[in-house]
């Protein structure tokens, strides 16, 4: 909706300011003069087009004016189109949570929980390998760090 009202202000904005530049330059045939000047510009007859703009404020009106009304549709018509996949978003999400969580009660009621005993058992089993592990990791560490020192000391002789 932001993006809607920042658009339509950008449109209004826009057409205000290329209608103040025509008024400014007091006249439409001198004002396509001067845009087809500024195309020129571009193409690269530039000190033509950079004498008639400085001699015509009304120019930089316009070319704002312009700038602003096609940011102003882009946010328009973006906004719109943004606000109607939200919507549309909104009424497809709501039947797709509800059946998610449908589903997730449907599959924890299939669940097989473990007894106490099994709990106890697991973690021990849990700890042990753990303990293991970490028993291996510091033995392989210490053997490596034998194996550099012994390396360092043959390499001082």
């Amino acid at each position: 909706m932001v993006t809607i009202v920042i658009g339509i202000i950008l449109l209004i904005g826009g057409f205000s300011s290329i209608i103040f530049g025509i008024i400014e330059n007091n006249s439409v045939a001198n004002q396509l003069a001067v845009l087809v000047d500024d195309l020129l510009d571009d193409l690269g007859a530039g000190e033509l087009a950079d004498e008639v703009v400085s001699s015509n404020p009304g120019t930089t009106w316009i070319i704002i004016g312009i700038i602003a009304a096609v940011l102003g549709f882009i946010f328009v018509v973006g906004g719109a189109a943004r606000r109607k996949s939200a919507l549309e978003g909104k009424k497809r999400g709501s039947n797709r949570l509800g059946k998610w969580f449908r589903e997730m009660r449907s599959e924890l009621k299939k669940v097989v929980w473990p007894t106490p005993k099994q709990i106890v058992n697991n973690t021990i089993v849990s700890l042990t390998v753990m303990i293991a592990a970490a028993i291996l990791i510091w033995a392989i560490d210490q053997a490596g760090g034998q194996i550099f020192q012994a390396i360092r000391l043959l390499g001082r002789r």
